[in-house]
């Protein structure tokens, strides 16, 4: 994510502030998108330091790994999907551990 294209489409993210509510309403649910408009002016650490949710979506190449919960982590059916969806990227657990490295 160091280019400056990579950085722009970043930027595009429903939890940053300068995108225009306006924009977002056409992407958001609407059974909570009022609710969504509201709270993402509260953000704290557990809502959007570990999350992105990119409009348009990113190139899988600007992807480099997936981390992957405890439900899906035991679901060897899922990882391989997973897997022939973004061959390139690793898997990893909730710990951070590799679970498919980047080019199995």
């Amino acid at each position: 994510m160091e280019s400056y294209e990579a950085m722009e489409l970043a930027k595009q993210d429903v939890w940053n502030l300068d995108v225009e509510e306006e924009t977002l309403k056409y992407f958001l649910d609407e059974r909570y998108d009022t609710t969504f408009l509201e709270e993402r002016n509260h953000r704290n650490s557990s809502t959007t330091d570990r999350e992105s949710a990119i409009l348009f979506g990113l190139p899988s190449s600007l992807i480099e790994g997936v981390f992957i919960g405890r439900k899906i982590e035991d679901d060897l059916e899922c990882i391989h999907y997973i897997k022939s969806r973004l061959p390139d990227c690793y898997i990893c657990n909730l710990e951070g551990k590799v679970i498919v490295g980047n080019k199995e």
